[in-house]
């Protein structure tokens, strides 16, 4: 029976791009895992409010006088600060911080029909395939407190099942709408004997279940800022501050926060049922397999 019943964080590691993993192995779990980490764009430095004007003001929040230049990456003037004194630029990691089951629905669902028919006036062997095509769905939807330079996500839906597997990933944009699909092929065979006049159903039936997933992004900032003060300021022109210890010191937000809200929908356990159509008997029921 599938369920989807334990979340695994695993945290920090560090990937190219966030991995967000549904697997349904016997229905066991559902996880986010890994941190990306790079250079900060002047769209994420707009998100956290850091203008220039904004970066000297905090400077002289913290160290009592304004400074003639500011820099949070490279290059820089005066020969690129960051390569030739070896500072850290400004980064930024994004990390999953908690991922939620908010809702799992399974609703068995009849996808296709079938009529057969014996008008002779003897017992008749009928033969006919039965093939049908699911598709599957994920969409998203973002709620975010501002707009940042692109970010891949890494989306993999793994459906174990003691019937069957199938596997979809794909890579899409942090902050993007979405909607993807795949699509499952059911093949099989109807073989049944029926007598003179006998009209039989063959119907097929699978297990829709759809689930709404949460996942809950942080968005940190790391590294140095680089000063330039024209006139040495005690004793120095250049200067470099951590970024958090200047956004403490004028009280600006140090973490950004942002969600993605995932509904998926699969088809499963399916199973072809035969009755008839005039006593409603139970002819026979087989499991089927999707490919």
């Amino acid at each position: 029976m599938f369920k989807l019943a334990s979340l695994l964080l695993l945290l920090p590691v560090i990937y190219a791009h966030v991995r967000v993993d549904v697997t349904t192995r016997d229905g066991q779990d559902v996880g986010a895992v890994g941190s990306s980490v790079r250079t900060v764009t002047e769209a994420d430095m707009k998100t956290f409010g850091l203008t220039e004007e904004v970066l000297r003001k905090s400077v002289w929040s913290y160290l009592g006088a304004v400074p003639d230049n500011v820099f949070y990456k490279s290059p820089t003037l005066f020969g690129d600060l960051y390569k030739t004194l070896n500072w850290e630029p400004v980064k930024m990691m994004m990390t999953p911080i908690n991922t939620s089951i908010l809702s799992v629905a399974m609703e068995p669902t009849l996808v296709m029909t079938k009529h057969l028919f014996n008008n002779k006036t003897e017992d008749l062997d009928i033969k006919t395939d039965v093939h049908q095509t699911f598709v599957n769905t994920v969409s998203a939807t973002w709620d975010k407190e501002g707009e940042l330079g692109v970010e891949k996500i890494r989306h993999g839906f793994d459906f174990d099942t003691a019937m069957d597997h199938s596997y979809f990933s794909f890579v899409s944009k942090m902050g993007e709408d979405f909607e993807r699909s795949w699509p499952m092929t059911l093949h099989t065979e109807v073989q049944v004997t029926l007598k003179p006049d006998q009209h039989v159903i063959a119907e097929v039936y699978a297990t829709k279940r759809t689930a709404i997933m949460r996942v809950d992004f942080e968005t940190t900032l790391t590294g140095t800022v680089a000063i330039n003060f024209d006139k040495e300021y005690k004793g120095h022109r250049f200067w470099s501050l951590d970024i958090n210890t200047l956004l403490l010191s004028d009280g600006l937000n140090r973490s950004m926060h942002f969600s993605e809200v995932l509904e998926l929908v699969h088809f499963t356990e399916a199973s072809l049922v035969i009755k008839d159509a005039n006593t409603h008997e139970l002819l026979s029921k087989t499991a089927v397999h999707f490919h």
